[in-house]
C-alpha cells in the first residue's frame, strides 16, 4: 500500500492527478525523483480505485444492485464500453495535447552518461489477435515455414489490399521478430500493419484494435533501438488513439504517461520545466475522453438500459439487447467483445428478473461464461474480469434461487471467491468490497439451504468487512448492510442470542437511513425489516414493534411494481405481519387482510413457483381453521398444481428431494379439503390431486418412460425429438472441476441440462396440441383411474392433519370413506415405536415389544382396513382359492405400516387382511398404469435368463450363510424352466453387466435404507464401499431401451420398500420403486427387516406358486407373495404356541436358534450389539 501511495504522489507532483488530502504524504520531490538513476521509481503507477469517480464509473463495468428473491443480495452488471460512432477526425477543442518540438541533441553521445529508462507497458504489451482468426496457429511454427508463408502473403498483398490477409502478414512478421529479435523484422510488421490502419475506416469498430497493435509494434521497435525518434512515433500514435475516445482511454492514458516520463529523461533530466510542458492535464483529458466515449457505439446499449431502469418499459431493454448483439458481431477485439458480451449477459439477466423466463437466465449464464472466456484472450488481463466474474456468480445464484440446483449455488460461491481474489490482486478496493459483499450474500443463501452455521458466521464476517467505509460507499454499502441485517436475523432465530437481534435492527436501520427512496433495493430492505420487527414484537410484546413491521411491509409492497417478480415476497412478508397481529388481537379484519395478501401472492403468475405454493398453502390452512372449505380447497388445489414446477427434470435427485421436502403433506391436505368441501366429482378430484402432488420425482420418469408406440406411429419426428431430450435429461452428468492445463476456470463445468429441460417442455406442449394426445404426461383422468382398477379395487388412504379418508377406486366409480378412528398422531406414534425396534433401542424379543407389534396390527384393522374391506364387500374369507386382489396406495407415514398384515392374528380369527384379500402395493396409480402399459409382451422364459445373486459375506456387515442356500435352492427349482446365471459376492459391474439381459433378478443379501437421503439406499454388493448400487443409480437405468423382457425383481433383503424419511414418505423413493423404473414389471420387496433363514423358505414358496414353467400369469406374482406370507404367519404362530407350552422348537418353525437371530438381512446403527439370548423374531417385522 505504501508503494502505491508513493507512486500516486509522483503522479500528483507531475500534475497528472489532483491532490487527495487523505493520501498526502511528505517524501521525495519530483526533481529528486527525476534525478534518480533508478528507472523503476519513474514508472507511473496507478490504482483505479483512487481516480476520480467520473473516470471510474466510465472505465469499468457498471455495478447493478437489486435485492434477491427472499433475502436481499447483490446482482451486479456491466456498463457500456464504447467505440465512437461519430466522426473521430473531428477533435474535441477540450483536448489539448502538447508535443515537444525542440531539436534533440545527438542520440548516441548526448545521453551516453544516462542509464536508458525502462519502458514497461501495461496496455501496449502484446498484439491482440482475433478469437476466431488463424493467427495464433502460427505462433509456434518453425522460422523457415514462417518465412515461406510471409513470402506467399507478401506476393498477394502487392496485388491488392485484403485487410484480413494483410493483418495476418503483419502478425507473421511479428512472430518472426519474436524468434529473431531483429529490428528489420519488426519494421516489416510495422509497415504491414500501417497498411491495415490506413485502409480501415476510422469509424470501423476494429480500427482501435488495429491502431493499438501498431503502437505495440512501435514500442517493440523502440525497445530494439532506444531511439528518441522511435519513441516520438510511439507517442504520436498514442496521442492519436486517445482522440478516438475509446472505452480503453483509461489504460491508454496510463501508458502514455509512462512514455512521456521516459521522453522527459531524454530532454532535460535536471529540470521539471520540460516535463510540465510535455505532460497534458490529466483532469481535462480524462473528462473529455469520458464524455466523448459516452457517444460511442458501445454506449448505445447502456443508454437504452438506463431508459429501461427509469421507465420500466421492457422495450428499451430489448433495444439494449439488440444493440449489444450488433456490437458483438461487429468487433473481434477481445477487450471490446468481452465487454459487449458482459453487457449482453447483464441485460438478459435483467430481462429474466422481469419475465421469470428460464430461457433468459440460461442465456445470461451462457453469455457470461463466453465473456469470461473471451476476456482471457487479450494481450493483457481484462481490466473488468473481476466484475465479469462477480456478474457471472450472481447469474448462477439467481438460477439456483429459481430452480434449486445446488450445483449452481456451489459454483456461484466459487466464482465469487475467484472474483474477490482477482480484485485483491489488482488492489481495486471498491470492487473488492463489492465482491466481498456479494460473497456474503451467497454464503447466506447456502446457509438457508444447508443450515450450516459456519456459512452464516462467514457471511456475517464477510459482510461486516465489506461494509467498511474504505471498501464500499453509497448503494453498495446499503445493500451489504441489508444482507447483514438478514444474516443477524437468521442467526438470532438459530441461537436465540439477543445481541444478534439487536445487530439486525441496527444494521437494517442504518441501511434504511442511507438508502435512496427511489431505488428498488429499498423494497428488499423494507421486507427484511418487516421480518425483523416481527421478531422484536415476539420478544418484547410491544404493539409498536408490530406496527413498525406492518408499516415497513406496506411501504415495501407500495414501492414494488406489480409486474416485478419480487412482489410476491413483499406480499408474503406483509401477510405474515397481519397474521401475527390477528394472533395478538383476534380482530377479524386482521385475519381477512392476511388472507387477502396471501391469495394475491399466490395468484401472481410471474412470481417464483415456490413462493406461490407457500402462499397458497398458508392461506388454505388459515381458511380451514374457519371451516371455509371451498375457498381453502381452491387454494390448496392451486398449490398442488404448481408443485411439479419446483422440481424440474434437469435437477439432481438430491435437489428435487430437498425442494419437495419443504412442501411435504401438501397433496393430502388438498385432498381432504376437496373431500370435505363436497363439490361435484370431489372423490375423483381428490384422487387426481394425490396423483399430481405425490411421487413427483418418480412421476417425472414414469411419464417420460411411458409407451410411445402410438406417438411414434402417428408423429415419428416429434416422438424422436421427445426421446432425444428425455434421454439427455435422464443422464445426470458427473460434473468435474477443471484444474491445470492453464485453464482459469476454477468452478468446473455447468449443468448442460437446463436448456434441454426448457426445450423438453416445449415439445411436450407441442404433443398435447396433437389430436388424441391432449393428456400426454398429465395425471390420469377419471376414466383412466377407473380403468386402472379393472383387476381389483385401488385403495388410496389419505392421511392429513385434519382427518383420514379412504378413496376407493373401482371400475364402476370412485368414492370416499371417512376413517374417523385413524388419526395422524396415532400413525406417527406407532411408526416411531417400530423404528425404535428396528434401530435396536427396544429389544425385539421382549414381551412388551411383541405385544405392541400385535397391538399395532390390530389397531390398523379396527381403524382402517376392516372398514375398507367391508365397504368393498370383502367381509369374510373367499370361497376356495379364488382370492380377490386389492392395491394399497397409502400416504404419509402410513407407508411405513403393514396394511397387508393388519388384523387379529393371535386369536386365530379371519379378521385379518391375509384372510380376506391378496394385497399389492403401488406408490401411485400412475405407477400402476405405467407398469401395465409398458409390458404388453409376455416373457418367454425358455429363452430368457434368471440372474441369481447371493452375498453370504459382505465387507462391514454380518455374514448371511443362508443366502447361498437360498440361491442354490432356486437354481435347482428354476434351472429346468429358464437359464440361470449365479453370481456369488459380485461387484457392481458384474451385476449391471447381466441385469439388462435377465428376465428375473433375484438378490439375496443386505439392503441399506439411508435415514437421511433415500436416494442413497442401496443393495450391498462386494465393492459397496466404493461403488454402491444405489436407488439413484437404479432409477437412472432404463433397460426398456435394450430389453422388454424384464419381468420380476425379487429383493430378498431388508427394507427394500421402505421410505422412512418423514418429509419424503409420499415420494416413495426406495429400492423397489427404483427397480420398477429401471424396467421391471413386478417387484417383490420388504417393508422391514427379514430373517436370513426364513428368507429361504419364503423364496421357495413364492417361486413354486409362480411356476414360471407354466402359463405366464401376472396374478401369480401377488398370489405367490400372499401364500408365502400366510405360511410364514402359520409357522410363527406355531412357534409362539410351542414357547407358551414350554415345548422345544421343531425344524421348519420360523427363526429357530441363536444363529438365525443374529443373521437378519438388515443394517443396525453404529454401536448396536445383538442380544445372543434372543431366540426368535416376529417374522412380520
Amino acid at each position: 500500500m505504501k508503494e502505491l501511495e508513493h507512486e500516486l504522489e509522483v503522479l500528483k507532483g507531475m500534475n497528472l492527478l489532483p491532490a487527495h488530502p487523505s493520501l498526502h504524504q511528505s517524501g521525495k520531490g519530483v526533481t529528486e525523483l527525476i534525478h534518480s538513476k533508478d528507472p523503476t521509481q519513474l514508472t507511473a503507477g496507478k490504482s483505479q480505485d483512487h481516480f476520480s469517480d467520473q473516470a471510474e464509473s466510465n472505465s469499468k463495468l457498471e455495478l447493478d444492485h437489486k435485492g434477491s428473491l427472499v433475502l436481499p443480495g447483490h446482482k451486479t452488471g456491466c456498463s457500456s464500453h464504447k467505440i465512437p460512432d461519430t466522426d473521430t477526425n473531428c477533435r474535441s477543442p477540450a483536448l489539448s495535447i502538447v508535443t515537444h518540438k525542440a531539436a534533440y541533441a545527438n542520440e548516441t553521445n548526448a545521453r551516453s552518461s544516462l542509464k536508458v529508462p525502462d519502458l514497461t507497458m501495461k496496455y501496449y504489451r502484446e498484439l491482440d489477435l482475433p478469437e476466431d482468426g488463424i493467427e495464433s496457429s502460427f505462433l509456434d511454427m518453425p522460422l523457415d515455414q514462417l518465412y515461406e508463408i510471409a513470402s506467399d502473403l507478401q506476393s498477394n498483398a502487392e496485388a491488392a489490399i485484403d485487410i484480413r490477409e494483410t493483418r495476418l502478414l503483419g502478425s507473421i512478421y511479428y512472430f518472426i521478430f519474436l524468434s529473431t529479435g531483429a529490428k528489420e523484422d519488426v519494421i516489416e510488421a510495422i509497415t504491414t500493419i500501417e497498411k491495415v490502419v490506413a485502409n480501415t475506416n476510422v469509424n470501423d469498430l476494429n480500427y482501435v484494435a488495429y491502431l493499438k497493435n501498431l503502437i505495440t509494434l512501435l514500442v517493440k521497435k523502440y525497445e530494439c533501438s532506444y531511439s528518441i525518434t522511435d519513441l516520438d512515433q510511439v507517442i504520436l500514435r498514442g496521442e492519436e488513439i486517445l482522440t478516438l475516445y475509446h472505452c480503453d482511454w483509461y489504460p491508454q492514458i496510463d501508458d502514455l504517461i509512462r512514455l512521456k516520463k521516459v521522453k522527459c529523461l531524454y530532454i532535460e533530466p535536471d529540470s521539471t520545466l520540460e516535463l510540465e510542458k510535455m505532460i497534458f492535464n490529466y483532469d481535462v483529458v480524462a473528462a473529455t475522453c469520458s464524455e466523448a466515449a459516452s457517444t460511442s457505439a458501445f454506449h448505445i446499449p447502456g443508454r437504452y438500459h438506463k431508459k429501461f431502469q427509469k421507465t420500466g418499459d421492457i422495450n428499451h431493454l430489448e433495444r439494449a439487447i439488440q444493440a449489444c448483439e450488433q456490437n458483438i458481431a461487429a468487433t473481434w477485439y477481445p477487450q471490446d467483445k468481452a465487454r459487449a458480451l458482459g453487457n449482453l449477459s447483464l441485460y438478459t439477466f435483467h430481462k429474466f428478473n422481469r419475465t421469470g423466463n428460464l430461457d433468459e437466465i440460461n442465456r445470461a449464464i451462457k453469455t457470461g461464461e463466453e465473456a469470461l472466456k473471451v476476456s482471457e484472450m487479450g494481450s493483457r488481463e481484462h481490466p473488468e474480469r473481476a466484475l465479469l466474474l462477480t456478474n457471472f456468480s450472481n447469474f448462477l445464484i439467481a438460477r439456483y434461487n429459481r430452480t434449486g440446483d445446488l450445483e449452481d449455488l456451489q459454483k456461484g460461491i466459487k466464482v465469487g471467491q475467484e472474483a474477490l481474489g482477482t480484485h485483491q490482486e489488482n488492489i481495486t478496493y471498491h470492487n473488492a468490497g463489492f465482491s466481498l459483499g456479494a460473497l456474503a450474500s451467497f454464503l447466506l443463501q447456502r446457509f438457508c439451504r444447508t443450515d450450516d452455521l459456519d456459512d452464516l458466521d462467514q457471511a456475517i464476517e464477510a459482510g461486516e468487512e465489506a461494509s467498511a467505509v474504505r471498501l464500499l460507499d453509497g448503494l453498495d454499502a446499503t445493500v451489504t448492510l441489508t444482507n447483514l441485517a438478514a444474516s443477524y436475523q437468521l442467526r438470532y432465530e438459530e441461537t436465540g442470542n439477543n445481541k444478534d437481534l439487536q445487530m439486525a435492527v441496527e444494521r437494517g436501520e442504518e441501511a434504511l437511513a442511507a438508502m435512496p427512496i427511489d431505488t428498488p433495493q429499498r423494497t428488499a430492505l423494507l421486507s427484511v425489516l418487516n421480518g425483523i420487527y416481527i421478531l422484536i414484537f415476539r420478544h418484547t410484546g410491544d404493539p409498536k414493534d408490530l406496527q413498525k413491521s406492518i408499516e415497513a411491509g406496506e411501504e415495501a409492497v407500495a414501492g414494488t411494481r406489480h409486474n416485478d417478480r419480487e412482489m410476491g415476497t413483499g406480499l408474503i412478508n406483509l401477510a405474515k405481519s397481519f397474521r401475527t397481529k390477528f394472533d395478538y388481537t383476534g380482530a377479524p379484519a386482521d385475519f381477512e387482510k392476511a388472507v387477502s395478501l396471501f391469495q394475491e401472492a399466490a395468484r401472481i403468475s410471474h412470481a417464483a413457483p415456490k413462493n406461490r405454493i407457500f402462499s397458497a398453502r398458508s392461506v388454505a390452512l388459515m381458511l380451514a381453521t374457519e371451516n371455509r372449505w371451498v375457498e381453502g380447497s381452491n387454494m390448496a388445489a392451486l398449490a398442488v398444481e404448481l408443485l411439479p414446477l419446483v422440481a424440474p427434470r434437469q435437477l439432481a435427485q438430491r435437489d428435487q428431494q430437498y425442494i419437495l421436502g419443504e412442501f411435504a403433506g401438501l397433496a393430502p391436505i388438498a385432498a381432504f379439503l376437496i373431500i370435505i368441501a363436497g363439490k361435484d366429482g370431489y372423490a375423483s378430484r381428490a384422487v387426481q390431486l394425490l396423483e399430481l402432488g405425490r411421487g413427483v420425482i418418480t412421476g417425472l420418469r414414469f411419464g417420460t418412460r411411458s409407451d410411445l408406440t402410438m406417438l411414434r406411429l402417428r408423429h415419428p419426428e416429434v416422438a424422436q425429438r421427445f426421446e432425444q431430450l428425455r434421454d439427455i435429461l435422464d443422464f445426470k452428468p458427473q460434473l468435474q472441476s477443471k484444474t491445470g492445463n492453464g485453464n482459469k476456470n476454477s468452478w468446473g463445468e455447468l449443468n448442460p441440462n437446463h436448456g434441454a429441460n426448457l426445450e423438453f417442455d416445449r415439445v411436450v406442449e407441442e404433443i398435447r396440441r396433437l389430436p388424441e394426445f391432449k393428456n400426454f404426461l398429465r395425471p390420469p383422468q377419471a376414466g383412466e383411474l377407473m380403468a386402472a382398477a379393472s383387476g381389483g379395487p385401488i385403495i388410496l388412504i389419505n392421511v392429513s392433519m385434519f382427518r383420514c379418508d379412504a378413496l376407493l377406486v373401482q371400475s364402476r366409480g370412485i368414492r370416499s370413506l371417512a376413517l374417523p378412528d385413524l388419526r395422524e398422531k396415532d400413525i406417527k406414534s406407532n411408526v416411531e415405536f417400530i423404528n425404535s425396534v428396528r434401530s435396536g433401542s427396544v429389544p425385539t424379543s421382549s414381551k412388551s415389544a411383541i405385544d405392541r407389534m400385535f397391538h399395532i396390527m390390530e389397531w390398523l384393522w379396527d381403524a382402517a382396513v376392516s372398514l375398507i374391506l367391508n365397504e368393498l364387500g370383502f367381509s369374510g374369507p373367499p370361497l376356495g382359492d379364488d382370492w380377490p386382489r386389492v392395491w394399497w396406495v397409502p400416504t404419509g407415514q402410513l407407508t411405513s405400516l403393514p396394511l397387508h398384515a393388519a388384523g387379529y392374528h393371535r386369536r386365530q380369527s379371519t379378521d385379518t387382511t391375509l384372510d380376506r384379500v391378496i394385497s399389492s402395493y403401488s406408490s401411485s396409480i400412475k405407477a400402476l398404469v405405467y407398469c401395465r402399459s409398458n409390458f404388453g409382451i409376455a416373457p418367454k422364459f425358455s429363452s430368457d435368463e434368471a440372474l441369481l445373486v447371493s452375498m453370504n459375506r459382505t465387507p462391514g456387515y454380518s455374514d448371511l450363510e443362508y443366502t447361498t442356500k437360498e440361491v442354490d435352492s432356486l437354481e435347482g427349482l428354476l434351472s429346468n424352466q429358464i437359464k440361470t446365471v449365479k453370481l456369488e459376492r459380485p461387484t457392481k459391474k458384474d451385476v449391471l453387466d447381466h441385469l439388462s439381459k435377465c428376465t428375473i433378478f433375484h438378490f439375496a443379501g443386505h439392503g441399506k435404507s439411508d435415514p437421511l437421503d433415500p436416494s442413497k439406499s442401496a443393495l450391498i454388493i462386494s465393492d459397496w464401499e466404493k461403488n454402491s448400487l444405489t436407488v439413484e443409480q437404479l432409477i437412472e437405468l432404463d433397460f426398456r431401451q435394450t430389453s422388454r423382457s424384464l419381468w420380476l425383481a425379487y429383493l430378498s433383503a431388508c427394507s427394500t420398500s421402505d421410505s422412512n424419511i418423514e418429509k419424503l414418505h409420499d415420494e416413495s423413493i426406495n429400492l423397489a420403486t427404483a427397480c420398477q423404473l429401471a424396467g421391471f414389471q413386478h417387484v417383490v420387496g420388504t417393508l422391514w427387516e427379514v430373517s436370513d433363514r426364513e428368507s429361504v423358505n419364503v423364496a421357495k414358496d413364492f417361486y413354486r406358486t409362480v411356476d414360471i414353467g407354466g402359463a405366464v400369469d401376472d396374478r401369480k406374482v401377488s398370489l405367490g407373495v400372499h401364500k408365502a406370507t400366510r405360511r410364514l404367519r402359520g409357522a410363527t404362530m406355531q412357534k409362539m404356541k410351542l414357547k407358551h407350552l414350554g415345548l422345544s422348537e421343531v425344524e421348519g418353525v420360523a427363526g429357530s436358534g441363536e444363529k438365525a437371530a443374529r443373521s437378519e438381512r438388515r443394517v443396525r446403527p453404529l454401536g448396536y450389539e445383538e442380544n445372543p439370548k434372543e431366540e426368535w423374531r416376529n417374522p412380520l417385522v
